[in-house]
């Protein structure tokens, strides 16, 4: 997806650049001391209609004078290719919602590294907020291990999307003599996964300060070993979700390290009345879980507490 490989090269670039997950001091407790973090299932999180959104920009691209050229040089490399790619992508769409499974998280600059950001605190996480930030390199690692992917979030309506969309016309055009020597099956593919990632990672532009990524798993399509299938009651709602232990993996000749020492570069505590008696109990947490100098890795939000 030609968005998700520029992003990519832009966070390279930034070197200051983290990743920041928003979320509750009792969460970041339960992670730390399970040592896991929780993919939700996209039908419960609270930006569910943005699937929807996704969708709904996809089938207009799709219907559009770009979307009609690339059905037709797809049949043009091989007869019948449009009908198994339309095929294989109605047959999986249930499952966009229903089976995908995401861990969000919001690119973190500099110029947010003493306080975080305002608006982040107000969706994600009030009255007792913290921001784990994470380093990005295992978000940026050339694997398969985990059968899990980190895509950037496109904040577009329908003309960008269009011409997003356009972008893989493009490449089939430019490379067609080269994609008619592949086997059909893949091609299809690689096309249908860059169609679900774009329908994945489309949100409304209202949204944009977010600056957010996905990390998607789908366990009907791609399964692990490494996740965990749980049942828990989150805010009043029994659901299931996929916990990733956070620890070492090292499978076929690769490494991914995962493990919070590794992962964790520092914690901001958020506005709160609280904050030295939350940070005292995160540092303890950070210990426990084998982060080093955790006490120099927890900072406070000094944006003023409303009351």
């Amino acid at each position: 997806m030609p968005h998700t490989y520029e992003r990519l090269s832009e966070v390279r670039a930034e070197g200051d650049l983290c990743f920041a997950h928003y979320t509750s001091a009792e969460a970041l407790l339960n992670i730390l001391r399970s040592r896991q973090v929780w993919f939700r299932n996209a039908g419960t999180m609270n930006d569910f209609s943005e699937v929807e959104h996704g969708l709904t920009m996809l089938a207009e691209a799709w219907e559009s004078e770009p979307g009609k050229d690339l059905r037709q040089l797809l049949d043009g490399l091989n007869d019948g290719m449009v009908d198994e790619l339309v095929a294989h992508h109605n047959g999986w769409q249930p499952t966009y919602t229903e089976q995908t499974y995401l861990f969000a998280v919001s690119e973190h600059k500099h110029s947010d590294a003493d306080y975080g950001r305002l608006s982040m605190w107000r969706e994600y996480a009030r009255k007792s907020g913290v921001a784990l930030l994470l380093n990005r390199e295992p978000f940026e690692t050339d694997t398969n291990l985990l059968k899990a992917y980190t895509t950037p979030v496109m904040y577009v309506l329908k003309d960008e999307f269009i011409a997003n969309f356009d972008r893989i016309r493009s490449a089939v055009r430019d490379n067609r003599d080269d994609l008619a020597k592949l086997d059909p099956a893949l091609l299809v593919g690689a096309v249908f996964q860059a169609f679900r990632f774009m329908a994945l990672s489309t949100k409304h532009p209202g949204f944009e300060e977010e600056r957010e990524w996905r990390v998607i798993y789908n366990p009907t399509m791609e399964s692990s070993p490494y996740f965990q299938e749980r049942i828990e009651v989150i805010g009043g709602v029994p659901q299931k979700f996929y916990a990733l232990k956070l620890e070492t993996i090292e499978s076929d000749g690769q490494t991914l390290d995962l493990s919070p020492n590794a992962l964790v570069q520092k914690v901001i505590i958020g506005p709160t009345l609280y904050q030295r008696t939350i940070g005292e109990a995160i540092v303890h947490a950070l210990t426990s879980a084998g982060v080093e100098d955790a006490g120099n890795k927890v900072t406070y939000s000094n944006i003023p507490v409303r009351t």
